[in-house]
């Protein structure tokens, strides 16, 4: 009784707010090991500012993502706007390495990233009767 049936894409779902918020995390808590892990320098001032700012609306995310795991119907705004980010954030890091400067471990995390992407597209399709945002 008040049993409530848990979507097949809340494991999912959840499992890609981890991914975020241990990224999103590791850049608010220690910046400069995420850095070091992404980038082959250390980039200026601006730059690491910008990162983290970045990697704090990357823990956001994660916390959207969780939500919507847990209540697939609501907030799904934040899995059609994450899948966008995802797909941008997988273009700017190929570039990055293709150019020497982003690491082969930023390389491996973008393209999970676009598969996380690639997976939130299906997500919003097969659910579709909820809407698409």
């Amino acid at each position: 009784v008040g049993h409530k049936k848990v979507s097949r894409h809340t494991t999912a779902l959840i499992a890609g707010s981890l991914w975020n918020l241990v990224f999103g995390g590791l850049g608010v808590l220690n910046l400069p090991l995420l850095i070091e892990l992404f980038y082959h320098s250390v980039p200026s001032q601006a730059q690491i500012t910008a990162n983290q700012g970045f990697w704090m609306a990357v823990a956001i995310f994660g916390i959207g993502y969780g939500v919507v795991g847990l209540t697939i119907s609501k907030l799904r705004f934040f899995v059609s706007l994450g899948a966008i980010g995802k797909f941008v954030f997988f273009l700017f890091m190929a570039h990055l390495w293709l150019v020497d400067v982003a690491t082969t471990f930023a390389a491996v995390i973008a393209v999970g990233d676009l598969l996380w992407g690639l997976y939130f597209l299906v997500f919003i399709f097969r659910t579709r009767e909820y809407g698409y945002l």
